[in-house]
């Protein structure tokens, strides 16, 4: 971390900045996209995080 100079930071904050602007702008370029070919995707995630907490929950119990 010592060689990081002022010039790095501001870089890197660029850098972040312009990818982060170019995700949100990729993203709502597409959705009309994802509203039909990833329509359920929502419900399988939750799905899948209450699984694992559920698992998690009956773990400690097993233990």
């Amino acid at each position: 971390m010592e060689n990081i100079t002022k010039g790095h930071w501001i870089f890197g904050f660029i850098f972040a900045f312009s990818f982060i602007c170019y995700l949100i702008w990729s993203y709502r370029k597409e959705l009309k996209i994802h509203k039909i070919h990833y329509r359920g995707s929502s419900l399988f995630i939750l799905s899948v995080i209450v699984i694992a907490f559920v698992i998690y929950v009956f773990r400690g119990y097993m233990k």
